[in-house]
């Protein structure tokens, strides 16, 4: 993998977008991004510098349920596309409910904080990778994750 920590997220979806770099190598880099941000938020609600954002938690969570109602009303045309929509759409109620679950807890905020994003950085790549698979060729799939 090549080193992409300084490049903003644009030009690293470029290199991604021209092949310069792997999906793979995108969604560790995006991880590690997300990973850092989340320690850094931390970091600041420990000295009190910065509130947990219960906001953002609903926008996450909101996203996960539109997913959900979008993955259902989609038409399916062979069983690869059900088989794929079924996955894809376990995936997306798994997480939604880890979220639902941990904001709700009775956790420090800042261990949720950083807990959702490693929640939402793995159902993310996982997402990813089923969007590739989709039987009809990731061009042509309904949902685009990037």
């Amino acid at each position: 993998m090549c080193r992409t920590n300084f490049l903003p997220m644009h030009q690293l979806r470029n290199r991604l977008k021209n092949g310069l770099i792997s999906l793979v190598d995108f969604d560790i880099e995006v991880a590690a991004r997300k990973k850092r941000r989340a320690e850094a938020a931390v970091k600041n609600m420990e000295h009190g510098r910065m509130k947990a954002n219960a906001l953002t938690w609903n926008r996450a969570i909101k996203s996960a349920k539109i997913t959900l109602k979008m993955l259902d009303a989609m038409p399916l045309t062979n069983v690869e596309e059900y088989k794929w929509r079924k996955e894809l759409r376990q995936l997306v109620q798994e997480s939604l409910e880890e979220m639902e679950e941990l904001y709700l807890s009775e956790q420090a905020p800042n261990k949720r904080a950083l807990f959702w994003y490693d929640v939402s950085s793995t159902a993310a790549a996982r997402a990813r990778a089923l969007i590739a698979q989709y039987p009809g060729g990731v061009e042509h799939s309904p949902i685009q994750v990037l």
